[in-house]
């Protein structure tokens, strides 16, 4: 296992675990989680434009 960024270290939960999760909460998908959850005019529908991101150790040395 490569341990020399945050993401390969990350555990998260796996696709089946977020569909148990919002079956559990009553929304069909994250997309529909995050409209009800914020208020739609801090909803950005358009791609924000942002540099490429960088591992850990890259931003280190940043």
């Amino acid at each position: 296992m490569k341990l020399d960024n945050f993401s390969e270290r990350h555990i998260g939960p796996r696709q089946e675990e977020i569909g148990q999760m919002l079956e559990k909460i009553g929304v069909g998908s994250m997309k529909e989680l995050i409209e009800k959850a914020l208020p739609p005019e801090i909803l950005e529908e358009k791609p924000l434009d942002l540099p490429d991101g960088m591992d850990e150790h890259a931003y280190l040395e940043y």
